[in-house]
């Protein structure tokens, strides 16, 4: 059991950066859209969860299987939307944010603060 816990513990990324807001967008409009713009430079993975939906990145090159997720977003059932970098790709969550803003939920385009 503890082994267990230590290697889910590994293999799940450390959070290093995050920007969350808030959006009166159906969740599955936004999730679905979010897809897309990973899709356009990447793999992506569109999650539901209990909490509502979950769009994983992840880079894969040609021939390759995905890499571990580098970025992960939540649009929640109470409206909640957020954007998680891990590792390197912390410093990618503003500019993401940014386009993800400006294709999906325009109204959110000025909410760029990492937390």
């Amino acid at each position: 059991m503890f082994l267990a816990a230590v290697l889910l513990a590994a293999a799940t990324p450390t959070v290093s950066s995050s920007i969350k807001a808030h959006s009166d967008r159906p969740i599955g409009e936004v999730a679905a859209c979010v897809e897309t713009e990973f899709d356009n430079v990447g793999v992506s993975e569109n999650l539901s969860t209990d909490a509502g939906r979950k769009v994983d990145f992840r880079l894969k090159k040609q021939g390759d299987t995905p890499t571990t997720a580098l970025m992960s977003f939540e649009a929640r059932h109470d409206g909640t939307l957020v954007l998680y970098g891990f590792g390197d790709w912390q410093n990618a969550v503003e500019p993401m944010w940014k386009t993800l803003a400006r294709e999906c939920f325009p109204e959110l385009q000025a909410t760029t603060k990492p937390r």
